[in-house]
This record gives C-alpha cells, sequence and structure tokens, in this order.
C-alpha cells in the first residue's frame, strides 16, 4: 500500500477559521466518495476538541454533507454508558448526531457499557469486517473515507498512548485499552494504526498553543518507522493533512499555509 510521504499542513491564524475550512473540506470529500462508491465512512474523534467542528457541521449550509449517504464510526470510546459525560458517542450525538438526517443505521458507536473492554473491542472489530469485508484474495485494501482525528499533549491519538502494546498493535483492527494514559483514567477501546493506515484520508485538528510543541514533533517524527509518538504513525492511503491554529503551529516551520 502506498503512502503519502509529505502531508498538508493548513494553518489558520484564528480557530473559528480553522473550523469552517475544515468543515468544507469534510463535506467536500463526502460528497467526492458518494460520487465514487455511493457512500462516506467517517470516523469521529472523542474528547471536547471537536465539539466546535460537530456543531459546525451540524448547522453547515454549503458546501453540505450528504447525511443520508454517510455511516458513523469511532476512533475510540471510554467504557462509559452511552449517556454518560465522558462518552465519546455521547458528545456526537449532542451536538452533530440527532441534528443532521443520518439514519440511525448507518450509526456504528462502540459498546462503551460493556463490562470487559476486550469484549466491546471484539464486538467492534467483527462490525468492521462484516463492514469492510475482505476480497477474494482475503485483502481489504480500503476501510474509512476519512478519520478525523486529534493529537494528545503526549503525543496520542485515539486512545493509543505512547509505551501502551495497543499502540503497536499490528494486526487487529480494534484493541483494548485497559489503562488510559491520560484523564478520564477509565478503560477504553480504539482502533489501532492497522485500522487507520487502511483508511483513505485522515484529518488531523489540533488548536492552542498547549499542543505546539507535541504538534513540532509529530510533524517531524511522521513516515519515521521507528517513531514513538502514535500520532506520527499515522499515513492513510492517500491525503494527510493537520489542520492547526496560529498557536497550536507556532512552532513549526513557516508555512504558506497560514492566513
Amino acid at each position: 500500500m502506498g503512502r503519502r510521504l509529505n502531508p498538508e499542513t493548513l494553518i489558520r491564524r484564528e480557530p473559528a477559521s480553522l473550523i469552517r475550512e475544515l468543515a468544507g473540506r469534510i463535506a467536500l470529500r463526502a460528497e467526492a466518495a458518494v460520487r465514487d462508491h455511493g457512500a462516506f465512512y467517517l470516523t469521529l474523534s472523542g474528547g471536547e476538541s471537536p465539539r466546535p467542528l460537530y456543531e459546525a457541521l451540524a448547522h453547515q449550509s454549503e458546501p453540505k454533507v450528504p447525511w443520508g449517504q454517510v455511516d458513523v464510526f469511532w476512533n475510540d470510546e471510554r467504557m462509559v454508558p452511552p449517556g454518560h459525560p465522558e462518552s465519546n458517542f455521547g458528545l456526537a450525538e449532542k451536538t452533530l448526531l440527532s441534528r443532521v438526517p443520518l439514519a440511525r443505521g448507518h450509526i456504528h458507536r462502540i459498546l462503551g457499557e460493556s463490562a470487559e473492554p476486550m469484549d466491546a473491542a471484539l464486538a467492534y472489530e467483527h462490525e468492521l469486517h462484516d463492514h469492510f469485508p475482505a476480497d477474494k484474495f482475503g485483502e481489504v485494501p480500503t476501510t474509512f473515507d476519512l478519520l478525523l482525528l486529534g493529537i494528545g499533549p503526549d503525543g496520542h491519538t485515539a486512545s493509543l498512548f505512547p509505551g501502551d502494546s495497543g499502540s503497536i498493535e499490528t494486526g487487529r483492527w480494534v484493541t483494548p485499552v485497559p489503562v488510559a494514559g491520560e484523564a478520564p483514567f477509565v478503560p477504553r477501546v480504539s482502533l489501532t494504526i492497522s485500522a487507520f493506515n487502511r483508511a483513505r484520508a485522515a484529518y488531523f485538528l489540533v488548536t492552542g498553543a498547549a499542543k505546539s510543541g507535541i504538534v513540532r514533533r509529530v510533524v517531524e517524527e511522521h513516515g519515521s518507522a521507528t517513531a514513538a509518538l502514535p500520532a506520527a504513525r499515522v499515513e492513510p492511503l492517500g491525503e494527510l493533512v493537520y489542520f492547526l491554529d496560529g498557536p497550536a503551529a507556532s512552532e513549526l516551520p513557516k508555512s504558506s499555509g497560514a492566513n
């Protein structure tokens, strides 16, 4: 599988401008996917960082995501019920999914209410393999059309934390994460690098000066076979873009992408 060695870095000084740009790019990619294969397979990220993006997508006019042909998945989930304040599904449901014409059967959530992370991981992996079956040669050339990801202060992405065995998983698509590397300190379930690197595209959204140092390290490490930061090991089959506001990009070399 080919890899894009030079990811794009798109910088906007103001977070609001950055969110509008990202929402527009998501809509255009969705339209292209629907034209190509009749559906748009999107993964959502968790935590509070994507809240303004989800709210923007829910109220977007043009270009608009064709929600009737979208299937939504999650990069990771905390092991809490869907109505819990820490649920990644719960945030997306409240800010986005309940506000757009998306069929409930097209929502593929991780069962955070399961008693054991391994049970939830196995169930989700089974669902993914049903949705993205192998061809007659046993290969799954692509899975998701677009990953929406963030970068944690330690370089983690989804719930893949530096030094954790799940962050270097090379075979399975989903892994349990018994011990989280940051608050909330609850067990989790996460897609793996193997799953991420079968996707057609990945967009990282990062804002704030507190992330500037780790953004620089992730961008510098990207493409290295020995990258210590899980976020730097995400290499989709096609487009990879870091969407950064001015403070988050402040330690990067000067870029023509800033305005």
